[in-house]
């Protein structure tokens, strides 16, 4: 699995440290690449000794301005968390030993518009 760790910083706060186990039903992680999409979202590409490659959507923002009662702490700071990745494909037979992602944004074709 995978260990998602937050933690948390205010002025005249405590720090506050949250951890969230990322799992799937596949092998050790060999490597991961997290490429920032949008403000609010990161994309975590993570591979494993099978070959296996698992997209995970992460919030890529955190706060907390109001403490909501009753609501969970690692909801409250970070947004709902993933409890699978959002998509998993076998990129070849051995262990996927390294990967690297990047974001790519299309340019407007002839008669499309901008």
């Amino acid at each position: 699995g995978l260990h998602l760790f937050t933690i948390g910083e205010s002025l005249d706060q405590p720090c506050a440290t949250v951890s969230h186990m990322l799992s799937t039903d596949s092998r050790p992680v060999l490597c991961i690449d997290i490429v920032r999409v949008s403000r609010h979202c990161l994309m975590a590409c993570v591979g494993d000794t099978s070959g296996k490659i698992s997209l995970w959507n992460l919030p890529g923002a955190t706060s907390v301005t109001n403490s909501v009662p009753g609501r969970d702490y690692v909801e409250q700071l970070c947004g709902p968390l993933p409890t699978s990745p959002v998509h998993i494909f076998n990129a070849h037979q051995c262990g996927t030993n390294c990967i690297s992602a990047t974001l790519m944004i299309r340019s407007p074709g002839k008669g499309e518009a901008q």
